[in-house]
Formats: C-alpha cells, structure tokens, sequence
C-alpha cells in the first residue's frame, strides 16, 4: 500500500473516506495516549502518596478490622436499637457536639457497641478511624501512635484527605514525634479542613475509641478528652464515639468538656443477657453443645433455659475425659444448670 500510496485505493472506500478513517484512528490513539500517561501519573502519585503514609508509626491491631479484633463480636440483630439509632442521629446531626461518651462497668458490652458503630459506619462509608485500646500491649495502651494511626486509617478510608496529609508529612515529617495535641492538629484537624473545600468532601467523619480507660497514664486521658472536646472542624463534621469505664478521673475530664451525652449503659434497656441476645448466643452454641457428653436431665435444663432466652457462657462437660482439665470450669457449669 505505501508503494501506491491512499489514491490506489478505490473500492470500496474512496480515498477521501481512507484519510478521514485514519485521521480519526489517529485521534483516537492520541488520546488513548494521553488516557494511559494519565492514569500511569495517578498510578505513580498513588505510589508516592503510600510511600509517604507508610512512614507514618502505626499500632497495629488497633482498628475495629484488624486481626486482633477479628473474633471479638457486634451486636446481634434486634439488640441494642435504641442505644445504635441514638448514637446515628448525634452523627448524622450537624448541630451535635463532637464527643458521644459511653461509659459502663467492665462486660456491659461497650466494646460491642463500639465495635458496632464502626462497622455501621464503616459500610456507610463515613467511618474515619478506630483504635480499641488495650491495657498492657505497647501500641496500644498509650498515646504514642494513637495519632499517627488515625491520620494512616483517614487517609486510606475518607476522599480527599491522603493529599493534605501527604503535605504535611513532606513539609514536616518530624510531626510524628512532636506533642498529642500538635499531631492532632497536623495530621487529623488540618487536613479535614482543608478537604472541606473540595467537591467529595462528607458531610461527617466518626472516629470510634475503645476502652480508653486501658490507656496507662491518666494525665493521657485527659488530655485526649481536652483535645477531641475543643476540635473544630466546619465541614466535615467530626464525631468521637467514647467508650470507658466510669473511672474519676475520666469522669473530671469530661466534666470540663462540652460533650453530646454521658451515656452510662447500665442505666439502658436492652442489657447484653436479654432474652434476644441470649437466643442468638444459645443459637450459636448449640450445634457444640449438643456434642458434649452430658447427662439427659443436664441436657433438658440447658435446654429450657435456652427456651427461656438465658445466655449461657460455658457448658458442663464433667463427663469428659479431660475432667481435671476443665474442674474449674464445671463447677461453674454445675451452678448454671441446676
């Protein structure tokens, strides 16, 4: 064809109609061109912007998704709805305070709760970070990469705000060592702001914290409380769901603080033994019970209190082999089943 050149082509395309076609390829390979150097610049951007957030210290197995979280559980369907549709109107409300304290007494299922909203809010797509506290282990039991991991959880999970994190890491990356409350202000407050400008910004951003009475120095709790109080941001909206024992000195700081609600769960409906709970729980655990070797009327007397709706944390097993094995956990059952 290049001997003869487009003119040699007469049927069944005139010549006029062979340029036009490959004018029109020409086009279209141009911007398929210019489609993949765009999309290689945003594949490259992605990479720094990763390459940056990963410098950020992180307290693994902290998220409500990690694995270390994995087997811990939600709330069971038609458990808790009150509390849960609460706790979604002060979200949703862009008049509420920042903070939603829950406090109660060790096993009134706050970390249920907790670990509830963030999955809820997670699907809804407004869930910014969580970090459950635990007494004892080195990341998780301080405030030293409390910070840190919120700003990582944020810039994976909230549009927008990777950017404005990634500028503040390449301007200052020495952030990450400085005060709570500088952190707070660098790595989560400004760059919230400053998404507000954008098209994709929320309308709120929740933040869950567990336990924080598992934090290991009180002058930390009230310092984390102070700084979540007073945080300001126009648009998105942020939201601190708190959970913790009813401890003094918690109680002190949040007595200075301008919360939504003190919420203490004992004082709720609902409670974690209620008759659906107790029928989900039993519902799981009965295919394993059914396993045990107990005797019949041992049997019958589980039987009716899962009827009745009763939870049931262990199940007799005396007439296992392993009796001196499990002798602590018999005598246990031995009160549940009689």
């Amino acid at each position: 064809m290049s001997r003869f050149g487009v003119r040699a082509l007469k049927w069944p395309f005139e010549s006029k109609d062979v340029e036009g076609t490959i004018q029109n390829l020409e086009r279209c390979r141009g911007n398929i061109s210019l489609a993949l150097n765009i999309d290689q610049t945003v594949i490259l951007q992605n990479v720094d912007d990763r390459t940056t957030l990963h410098q950020l210290p992180i307290a693994h197995g902290a998220s409500f998704d990690s694995k270390a979280e994995e087997y811990n559980p939600t709330c069971l369907p038609n458990t808790r709805e009150e509390l849960l549709k609460e706790i979604d109107r002060w979200i949703d409300d862009p008049k509420s305070k920042t903070i939603f304290w829950l406090n109660g007494m060790a096993g009134t299922g706050k970390s249920t709760i907790a670990r509830t909203v963030a999955h809820t809010r997670s699907k809804r797509g407004d869930l910014g970070a969580s970090f459950f506290f635990k007494r004892g282990e080195i990341d998780r039991g301080n405030l030293n990469k409390l910070m840190s991991t919120l700003a990582h959880q944020l810039a994976l999970s909230i549009p927008g705000v990777a950017f404005f994190i990634k500028k503040t890491l390449d301007a200052n990356l020495a952030i990450v060592g400085k005060s709570v409350k500088k952190q707070f202000e660098k790595l989560i407050q400004e760059p919230l702001s400053e998404v507000a400008a954008t098209p994709i910004a929320l309308s709120s951003v929740v933040m869950v914290i567990d336990a924080l009475d598992e934090c290991d120095q009180e002058a930390d709790t009230r310092l984390l409380i102070n700084i979540f109080s007073q945080a300001k941001t126009l648009r998105p909206h942020l939201r601190v769901f708190l959970t913790s024992r009813p401890e003094l000195p918690i109680r002190l700081g949040f007595t200075r603080s301008a919360l939504k609600n003190r919420n203490n769960i004992g004082d709720r409906g609902d409670p974690c033994g209620s008759p659906a709970c107790g029928r989900g729980r039993l519902s799981e655990l009965w295919p394993l019970i059914t396993m045990v070797a107990v005797r019949s009327e041992q049997k019958e007397s589980i039987q009716r209190k899962r009827s009745s709706g009763i939870p049931l944390a262990f199940i007799r097993c005396s007439n296992l082999s392993l009796h001196t094995l499990y002798a602590p956990l018999t005598s246990k059952l031995m009160r549940l089943t009689t």
